[in-house]
Formats: C-alpha cells, structure tokens, sequence
C-alpha cells in the first residue's frame, strides 16, 4: 500500500535533514543536496546577514545557532504546508507563482535574495548534469534507479535477481501519458573487472540502462565519487570515503535530481513492486514541497 500522508512527511522530513546536514560533502548520512537545500540556505544565510546589521554583537556561537533556527523553520513550515493543501500538491506543480508575504519586491534585500537563488539553482542543475549517461535518463524518465553492483560479488547475485524478477521489462517499457517519459528506469553502475562481466551479468531481455564501462568523462567511476558508492576493494584506488557498499540501490527523481533513498534494496525486498509505488508517492509530494517554497521565495 501507499505510505500514509504523515508517514510521506516522515519520510520527507528524513530526506531533508540528511541533505542539509550531510550535504554533498558526505557527511554522515549525507545525501547530495537538490535545488530546495541550496535555496534554504542562501535564504538563511541573507536573513542572518540582515539580521546581524540591525543588532549588537554577538557571541560566536550566536551566528551558528540562529542559523540552526531558521533552517529548521523551513523545514517546518514546508512540511505544514502538506497538511493544508497535500491533495493539490500534484496538481498545483506547474501553478503560477502567489507571492509570499515575507518578501517583498520592494524589501531591499529581495533582489540580492533572487539573484543568489538564482545562482543556487544553475548550482544544481550542473550538479548529475556532468554525468552524460544518467543526465539522459533522467531528462528522459520520471524515476530513476542507479544499482550499484558486480558479478563477482556474493551479496549483488540475490539483489540482481530481485530486481530482475520485481521490475519486469513490461513495466520498464512504460511512460506516462502527459510527459512522454519513462516511468521508471534502473541504470546499472558495474564494479565489475571488465565489459566481458556485465555483459553476461546483465541481461538485455530485462531492459537495463548500463553506464558505459569505459568512456571520456570516467563516467562510471565518477558516479561512485559523487555518491561515495563503491565495493570495499575499489575504495582505496578511488580515494573514496565510502558511505555505502555494493549492491546500493539509489532512487532519484528524474525532474529535480533529488535522492528519495539510498536503501532502496531494503525497499523491494520489504514491498516488492509496491516499493515504486511509494517511491512515486514520495517523489509528487517532495517536488510539491519544493515547488512551493521556489514560488513563495521568487515571485
């Protein structure tokens, strides 16, 4: 079944404070950050600069724990926001811009604020974007699911096959009626030796993508950088302080390039297919979310 409108703003709830506390340093826990994180924190930090011109110094912790405050306000007011109007979420996606009250377009400080967020969003968008494969997957797809795995690993046999049997190549091949897009796509990210191994490994009747093993931008063993993802055997060589091991299934929303979960192994193997009902579920209240704050901060 569907996760529950407060098990969603749970799970959402998770999802940003691991973004904004790990952010894409890697911290622990840490998931790569998406448009909404920067905005929050350009938004914060102006509001601190403001705020610190219009009083006395303050201790040097002062400046930490106001900031502290003010992104947990964002985060509370955007996860109240599911509470009034969830069941327009979806369909106000692509809705104009109503104004927020808070900021004006006469407050001197807008225009700084619009300009810097601005800049945050262009941030992002090169963020996955330097990923030729996958930035073509996404573009083209709704959800996607980067399966980092090798043949030769014990652990991956049981997951590929999971996966293979969960996610049938019928319901790969579909796309949504309105966008055109796929629905979802699983894109494989080998550790394995050479290409002789995946192609064995991965079969084409089942319709994954396969980031290429060998290719210009190193495609391949950048994806395991950015997402500090790799087999224990490779982390040395690519000087990766690893956050997760091999199989890692991680699903990411093709529109925003924001990471629903990096444990989406513990996902199918508890719901099976209904595991991407609840990820969809997740991704249309996540892009709501983040859809009404860009508005409520830029019109």
């Amino acid at each position: 079944s569907q996760p529950t409108r407060n098990q969603a703003t749970t799970q959402i709830s998770s999802i940003m404070q691991r973004r904004v506390n790990g952010g894409s340093s890697g911290g622990e826990g840490g998931l790569p950050i998406t448009k909404s994180d920067l905005e929050a924190k350009k938004l914060g930090a102006q509001q601190t600069k403001v705020i610190r011109h219009k009083t006395r110094k303050r201790g040097p912790g002062h400046k930490r724990n106001l900031l502290t405050v003010m992104m947990s306000l964002c985060v509370i007011a955007l996860l109240g926001y599911v509470g009034l109007s969830s069941n327009k979420l979806q369909s106000d996606e692509g809705g104009s811009a109503k104004g927020n009250p808070t900021a004006s377009k006469y407050d001197p400080d807008y225009a700084a604020l619009k300009k810097a967020m601005a800049e945050s969003e262009k941030e992002m968008t090169a963020a996955l974007s330097r990923f030729p494969y996958v930035n073509e997957v996404l573009d083209s797809s709704e959800l996607i699911a980067l399966y980092f795995a090798a043949s030769w690993c014990p652990e991956s046999e049981p997951i590929t096959e999971l996966l293979a049997d969960t996610f049938t190549p019928d319901m790969l091949g579909q796309t949504n009626n309105e966008s055109g897009k796929s629905l979802f796509e699983i894109v494989y990210v080998s550790s394995d030796d050479n290409i002789g191994q995946v192609e064995r490994y991965i079969s084409p009747k089942w319709k994954w993508r396969v980031v290429p093993f060998e290719s210009e931008s190193n495609e391949r063993t950048e994806l395991k950088r950015y997402f500090k993802t790799c087999a224990a055997r490779e982390a040395s060589a690519l000087e990766v302080d690893r956050k997760n091991g091999i199989p890692t299934l991680i699903i990411i929303d093709g529109k925003t390039h924001a990471v629903l979960t990096s444990d989406g192994v513990s996902d199918v193997r508890e719901f099976g297919k209904e595991a991407f009902e609840r990820w969809q579920s997740t991704m249309y209240l996540l892009r709501g979310l983040e859809g009404k704050f860009y508005q409520g901060h830029t019109s």
